[in-house]
């Protein structure tokens, strides 16, 4: 289910007539027997790459909750090493060339839908299903015409802005059983608006886990602030009115164990 954004906000403009939808999905993933039936539900974003009205690039994203009926385990399913939990996030991201026929828009696109549980349970390597499709999407009732804005305001640029964010959770970690830890996380960045649509930035992350005294014995018996990770990542946001997409990626500078590799990554949405 889809259909477009009202216009009265200036971005509704910017973003050449965006729209907002409702998604399900349900799949055998490839795999019956040992993944069984994937379903998810998401709202999703469909953003026009380019001005073109009858033919053009749109592209959707989305994030949502999914099920997999048939985790990892250690009995009844331990071949499936994929993923070890029933309920997931789901993320989905596409890019379709459509046409414009009438109310109707016939497509040709290619997706990813990815599903993890953010190593809230392992194993978490996460299942992701590639598609390439052709799309008939049926309009409904009368045409739309965008609203005239009640907001003109567009940020051109040049502001700059301070975001903190604090975080705490659960994490498991490699060997399967070895339980639930806690994880603290505080970060800070500042960005520079440089146009209406991007913001690029930068800034640091303190990490406190307790899965780090699981991965090194000399570090069983060690004050919990000994567990702490620092890292530093650069940062780009794709801002939507009042909404950022948001992608950071970064690395460890100061960590008590050696990591197989000192990347990391945050991708979300900040209101």
């Amino acid at each position: 289910y889809q259909r477009p954004f009202s216009g009265r906000r200036q971005w509704h403009h910017d973003r050449g007539a965006p729209e907002w939808g409702i998604g399900l999905m349900g799949t055998d993933a490839g795999s019956p027997h040992h993944i069984g039936w994937v379903a998810r539900a998401l709202p999703y974003l469909v953003l026009p790459i380019g001005r073109a009205r009858d033919l053009g690039l749109r592209a959707r994203m989305g994030w949502g909750l999914a099920w997999i009926a048939d985790p990892y385990d250690r009995e009844a399913n331990h071949r499936q090493v994929a993923i070890g939990s029933h309920v997931n996030a789901a993320v989905l991201l596409a890019i379709e060339l459509q046409k414009r026929v009438g109310r109707d828009r016939f497509g040709l696109g290619i997706a990813l839908d990815h599903q993890s549980n953010g190593s809230l349970q392992v194993p978490n390597l996460g299942v992701n299903l590639v598609s390439v499709g052709l799309s008939w999407n049926m309009g409904i009732g009368s045409d739309h015409a965008l609203e005239a804005p009640t907001d003109t305001v567009t940020d051109e640029g040049g502001a700059w802005r301070t975001e903190a964010m604090a975080a705490w959770g659960y994490q498991e970690i490699e060997p399967i059983g070895s339980g639930k830890r806690t994880v603290v996380a505080v970060s800070a960045t500042m960005y520079r608006q440089t146009s209406p649509v991007f913001a690029w930035g930068g800034g640091a992350d303190v990490f406190n886990k307790g899965s780090l005294r699981d991965r090194d014995p000399d570090l069983a018996n060690v004050p919990r602030t000994d567990l702490t990770q620092a890292g530093l990542h650069i940062g780009v946001a794709y801002c939507i009115g009042g909404l950022a997409l948001v992608l950071e990626p970064g690395c460890y500078v100061i960590t008590p164990v050696e990591e197989r590799s000192r990347l990391y990554q945050r991708i979300g949405m900040r209101q």
